[in-house]
């Protein structure tokens, strides 16, 4: 036997209450409504439908609730900026699987009984209240502290449930006596944090660990889990990995501005996929065993070593380079990009034919009169400082996006632009004469600090989408 209520609601109706507008149907206004978004104070308050699920409260409310009574099947509750109001008096219904706070809410969540079906807790910028004598539910899933949460959780039970765990810009607590459930799946700590985790006991599920921009401890009586996948360091760690074991499951690694270690006798997982550098690693990587699983390659501003005598992995699809540049690349290379100081000539090298995504960075201006674009090149981009002409450039027939930088000025009266060209773009320089541009492209977008003005002759412009930036 199957029954179902189907419920008529008349939006209009409803939507004149919220507002405090006069309406005849008053408290059975909002029967059938599922949501209700950017809520503020008013009589309806009291007359919540229930069929509704989700309730957001706009930025400005900051009324209290103690009067309201939540219905039975709000699965979802989110509060504004402005609110900071107590719940201790407020019943939160058993069907909450999600509850998330603004930046005001700096209130004590120790009398709050928190429903037992609640799957996700988020906190805003301005919470910083103990938890030691909140219960939180079994069922939680995702806790997440915002910006000035700065407070032990020592004493704090962490449900075995709980599978992301994230820590916001202050907070800077041990953890050595915290126990991290083992269901964890992934740890994201703030910028401020830099305690040792030397005793700390990751979880054998732990997948993602984030660290932020001051961590700056070493790693090296660290025990990384073996289920980890993803390890990221913020912009201050620049410590030695030589004595670290990085677990044969991990895919991701990154670096941020300040490490500049050797990797010779560090051992990469054969698993890894991504390596990426920040701004200040300049390390040679001739004695380095790049594994075969490596997909993608980032150095960063400062990286000037030579590759030559690198070999850089067959699988490798992404590579982004610094401010040196050697000719052999894999042929199954897919996307290549360049540093900001790279300015060196491409006239004898060999493009992989795979090639689909090409960058140049800020000071990039030479000439591509003797270059061989792939076939297979989607998408092409200069930086700001290109300024040659592309005449006697073969675009390939492949090319879906174009862009230039700001210093760009070239006409482009004798450059044949291919018929798949969807997006082009011009940086403030570019001032295009009267017979310039003849395009028959889908999608062209002008990227100028001035507006053309096309008179008869001036611009012949086949495009369903036209744009002009500021």
């Amino acid at each position: 036997m199957l029954s179902c209520t189907y419920i008529p609601t008349d939006v209009y109706t409803a939507w004149r209450y919220t507002c405090a507008l006069p309406t005849c149907e008053r408290e059975f206004a909002l029967e059938g409504v599922t949501q209700l978004e950017g809520a503020k104070q008013g009589e309806y308050l009291h007359h919540l439908p229930c069929s509704l699920a989700a309730l957001t409260f706009g930025e400005t409310f900051n009324q209290s609730l103690e009067r309201v009574t939540l219905p039975s099947s709000l699965q979802s509750l989110s509060f504004g900026t402005r609110f900071n109001q107590s719940l201790e008096r407020v019943t939160l219904q058993s069907s909450l699987q999600s509850l998330s706070f603004g930046c005001d809410f700096n209130r004590s969540l120790e009398r709050v009984t928190l429903p037992w079906s609640l799957q996700s807790l988020s906190f805003g910028a301005g919470f910083n209240q103990s938890l030691e004598r909140v219960t939180l539910p079994s069922s939680l899933q995702s806790l997440s502290f915002g910006r000035d949460f700065d407070q032990s959780l020592e004493r704090v039970t962490l449900q075995p449930t709980l599978q992301r765990l994230r820590f916001g810009a202050e907070f800077n607590q041990s953890m050595e006596r915290v126990t991290l459930p083992s269901s964890l799946q992934s740890l994201s700590f703030g910028d401020r944090f830099n305690q040792s985790l030397e005793r700390v006991t990751l979880p054998p599920t732990l997948q993602r660990l984030i660290f932020g921009a001051e961590f700056n401890q070493s790693m090296e009586r660290v025990t990384l889990p073996s289920s980890l996948q993803s390890l990221s360091f913020g912009d201050r760690f620049n410590q030695s990995l030589e004595r670290v074991t990085l677990p044969s499951s991990l895919q991701s690694l990154s670096f941020g501005r300040n490490f500049d270690q050797s990797l010779e006798r560090v051992t990469l997982p054969s698993t890894l996929q991504n390596l990426s550098f920040g701004a200040g690693f300049n390390q040679s990587l001739e004695g380095v065993i790049l594994p075969s699983s490596l997909q993608s390659l980032s150095f960063g501003f400062d990286f000037d070593q030579s590759l030559e005598r690198v070999t850089l992995p067959s699988t490798l699809q992404n590579l982004s380079l610094g401010r040196n540049f050697d000719p052999t690349l894999p042929s199954t290379l897919q996307s290549l990009s360049f540093g900001a100081e790279f300015n060196q000539s491409l006239e004898g090298v060999t493009l992989p034919s795979s090639l689909q995504s090409l960058s140049f960075g800020c000071y990039f201006d030479q000439n591509l009169q003797g270059v061989t674009l792939p076939s297979s090149l989607q998408s092409l981009s200069f930086g700001h400082c290109f300024n040659r002409s592309l005449e006697r450039v073969t675009l390939p027939s492949s090319l879906e996006s174009l862009s230039f930088g700001h210093l760009f000025n070239q006409s482009l009266e004798r450059v044949t632009l291919p018929s798949s060209l969807q997006s082009l773009s011009f940086g403030c320089d570019f001032k295009p004469a009267g017979s310039d541009l003849a395009m028959e492209s889908s999608i062209i977008e002008f990227w100028p600090l001035f507006q053309p003005k096309p008179g008869a002759g001036d611009l012949v412009i086949e495009s369903s989408k036209l744009d002009f930036w500021r």
